[in-house]
């Protein structure tokens, strides 16, 4: 795909075990380029204009989202393997271990297509299976 402006849309569906099904959508705007034979998607403001400052980044084979904001983590996604990290919230900082299942990513010249199958582990609050869908299209705004 081209650098340029784009669209991104990231769909989670988070399976709480043994409780329930939570569903999180989000749309924004962005930057894509290329580096190094890595894809970096750098958001700058949601569809409402609210500011937005978090970095995708597509390698070969690994997934990294970095937010930042009200909220900061680092989250990396590798098939097989298990990645420790560290969840920052205004409130407190929570330990998470990613254990990913498995990545798909489907790259052409107009589009992305990222979806990454994971369990994670919340300190000791709770386990989910997770699923995040990441469509990347590009965009005149």
């Amino acid at each position: 795909m081209n650098e340029g402006k784009v669209m991104v849309k990231v769909r989670t569906c988070q399976e709480i075990i043994d409780e329930s099904i939570e569903i999180i959508e989000e749309s924004y705007y962005g930057y894509l380029t290329e580096k190094r034979d890595c894809i970096y998607i750098k958001s700058s403001k949601t569809k409402d204009e609210t500011e937005k400052n978090d970095i995708i980044k597509i390698s070969k084979n690994d997934v990294l989202i970095m937010k930042r904001g009200a909220t900061v983590s680092n989250m990396k996604f590798s098939k097989g393997k298990l990645y420790r990290t560290k969840y920052y919230t205004p409130y407190n900082i929570m330990d998470l271990l990613i254990d990913t299942k498995d990545i798909e990513k489907t790259i052409d010249k107009d589009s992305i297509e990222v979806v990454i199958k994971y369990n994670l582990s919340v300190e000791s609050f709770f386990d989910c299976r997770n699923e995040v869908n990441i469509k990347v299209k590009k965009y005149d705004w």
